[in-house]
């Protein structure tokens, strides 16, 4: 059940956050088995015009593409029968530098590859940019430890499209369109830049809305394993929804049973991080106080997250990099806001 008294509470604080600059505009998503509340606070843009959300607004989800996006085409290629956890990535991409690395050392963040680098600086084209990620030298030996990296997710990506011969076109036909997801994807199109909330002002790029902030997926097209999806509130509840109900959306059975258990697995749980596939566990992580060990979480730059528990769920979406990504107030008041949404279920 969620409790609306707990909803207003919680409502004050982001509306608190608004006006103390956090964030710009917030939009957010409270799920349980059963029901949804879903709403949306403040402004799209505060530069150069102060503008207000539109209806059901549309953001930048940045690293969430990695748990939405690619964790979800490899579990779909792993029911397929196409890869393992135990595949290794040279097997699928023969380019690939590194012979031992596995589609599970990608996935826990455990391969070994840096976290970020600026391709798109030094970059003629995106063949180019896959070329020098392929062949990136590693910074730590193989499944010692866990270093988040945008590498390995961008090479997941590379593995989804070099298996079914479209990214973006296979997790909208497997993912989003059984969901209902009808404003998640890639490059949101000219239709839809109104409703999508503005990010950074980029040299070069002026206010960025409606186009990826991320730099390397830009530089990609705007299509890339580890960002470039945008979504909503309400699109997003679809998906948590499904994880909740064991990857069943209405009558739709669509992720099995057993690659939702995946999802909260700890694969590290001897190293410096508890690592699902993709998703943090909470475990030595202090995102929610209210959350199980078990409950998964993953944020995104542009000031994006999802927390995940057994029964609940809580999608949070801001353009907190509006208009400048020095604002990181956001940091620190994350698990206040994530207390105050799971507060607002009672079972």
């Amino acid at each position: 059940m969620i409790l609306q008294h707990r909803i207003d509470l919680l409502d004050d604080y982001l509306k608190d956050c608004i006006d103390k600059r956090v964030f710009p505009g917030v939009s957010y998503a409270v799920v349980t088995k059963d029901e949804s509340h879903i709403n949306s606070l403040g402004f799209s843009q505060i530069m150069p015009d102060k503008l207000p959300l539109e209806p059901n607004p549309i953001y930048d989800i940045a690293s969430l593409t990695k748990v939405v996006g690619t964790v979800s085409g490899i579990l779909f290629l792993m029911e397929d029968g196409k890869v393992s956890l135990s595949t290794k990535i040279k097997d699928i991409i023969p380019e690939f530098k590194h012979d031992d690395i596995t589609i599970l050392n990608l996935l826990t963040h455990t391969s070994g590859l840096p976290s970020l680098k600026k391709y798109y600086e030094e970059c003629k084209d995106k063949y180019e940019l896959i070329h020098q990620v392929c062949n990136a030298d590693l910074v730590y030996a193989t499944g010692s430890k866990v270093e988040y990296s945008d590498l390995g997710f961008m090479v997941l990506g590379f593995v989804i499209e070099k298996t079914t011969g479209s990214l973006e076109k296979f997790i909208k036909e497997r993912l989003f369109v059984p969901l209902g997801m009808k404003d998640t994807g890639f490059n949101p199109g000219e239709e839809k830049i109104k409703r999508c909330a503005a990010t950074e002002k980029k040299e070069g790029r002026g206010i960025v809305k409606g186009k990826v902030h991320d730099g390397n997926a830009y530089f990609m097209g705007g299509i890339s394993g580890h960002a470039g999806l945008f979504s909503t509130a309400e699109d997003l509840s679809h998906f948590v929804k499904t994880i909740i109900r064991n990857g069943f959306y209405e009558e739709k059975n669509v992720l099995n049973y057993k690659s939702i258990r995946l999802m909260t697995h700890s694969f590290t749980e001897n190293l410096n991080e508890s690592r699902g596939m993709g998703w943090q566990i909470n475990r030595g992580f202090s995102y929610c106080d209210l959350a199980s060990e078990n409950a998964i979480y993953h944020t995104g730059f542009t000031g994006t997250s999802i927390l995940i528990d057994k029964d609940f769920g809580f999608v949070l979406l801001t353009n907190r990099v509006h208009p400048d990504r020095n604002n990181m107030k956001l940091i620190g008041l994350r698990k206040m806001i994530n207390n105050l949404a799971s507060a607002a279920v009672s079972v």
